[in-house]
């Protein structure tokens, strides 16, 4: 279930309707003359009551929205209020507090048994994404292992190098307010870097492999869903791939897709470069020759006679 989909179900506008209803009631059994002051009285409690209840139901909405929003904002491998990289078990404990407001919030307005079910699904898959964070991070910090830095260069590389690459992967995808609150951090964490007693040398060498390891963080946007419906689409009438086609897909994606400074992935990855993929294809297959023509022995036969 998504998150968006929750929030419909603490929406007042029946509440709402039902103060607007009231409140012309109440008017009119004022203005209305020979109504009794104990009619009068009755709308106006029962007035009061629908108000208490739409005020209850916008706060828990309020409550139901803004954990929404934390949940967009907790599920990063850095802590964007800080820059730090964060634990596994951290975003954990920070979404089960956002979820748990969901719970009580969905408790208190009396959803249906399937709605909580829905809601506790969408709990469940926020497992499977702390999961893949903290495989994530245990790569990450692995591959950091690998570098042989200094301890001081190691610590340098993980709170100023690394979140700099990430906070400008997500910068864009970010809203006017996101990015100034991003922008404030990505400039103190800038300036960081530019008075680390380094060369920019070394530094510009820590930034590309800082963005290479940021951009195996893959979080689901409209980006990557909108990608994943176009492949579906385009490879419906398969029904499923052959393991042939799938090693041809890899081995266009590695060789000759390009970005847009015109490196592949596997030029990134053995950083070095390779020549064209159909062109050395062209040079190595061997086109097969034109098949035999089949000769009917009946018309040879004919034909001689």
């Amino acid at each position: 279930m998504k998150l968006k989909e929750i929030g419909l179900f603490f929406h007042g506008r029946s509440v709402e309707k039902a103060v607007n209803e009231a409140d012309a009631k109440v008017k009119k059994a004022v203005k209305k003359r020979g109504q009794s002051s104990k009619e009068a009285e009755r709308s106006i409690a029962e007035h009061k009551l629908r108000v208490f209840g739409l005020e209850e139901k916008v706060k828990r909405k309020e409550r139901v929205q803004e954990a929404k929003k934390a949940l967009g904002v907790i599920y990063h491998p850095i802590d964007l209020q800080s820059g730090r990289i964060q634990t596994a078990d951290s975003v954990k404990d920070q979404i089960n507090v956002q979820l748990q407001t969901i719970k009580e919030a969905a408790t208190q307005a009396g959803l249906s048994q399937g709605c909580m079910e829905r809601i506790a699904k969408a709990g469940r898959a926020f497992d499977g994404m702390v999961a893949f964070l903290r495989m994530y991070l245990l790569t990450f910090l692995l591959y950091v292992d690998g570098l042989q830095l200094p301890e001081d260069q190691k610590q340098f590389f993980l709170n100023v190098v690394f979140p700099i690459a990430y906070l400008r992967m997500i910068l864009k995808r970010q809203s006017k307010e996101g990015k100034e609150m991003f922008r404030t951090l990505l400039d103190s964490l800038e300036a960081k870097i530019r008075e680390g007693p380094w060369s920019n040398e070394l530094k510009d060498d820590w930034k590309r492999k800082a963005q290479e390891r940021a951009e195996l963080f893959q979080r689901s946007s409209s980006y990557v869903e909108g990608r994943n419906v176009m492949l579906s689409l385009l490879q419906h009438r398969c029904h499923r791939l052959s393991t042939s086609r799938l090693k041809a897909l890899t081995v266009v994606h590695n060789y000759h897709i390009r970005r847009q400074n015109g490196s592949t992935a596997a030029e990134r990855f053995f950083e070095q470069k390779h020549g064209n993929l159909f062109a050395s294809i062209v040079e190595d297959v061997r086109i097969p020759g034109r098949p035999y023509r089949r000769v009917n022995t009946l018309t040879i036969a004919v034909k001689a006679a």
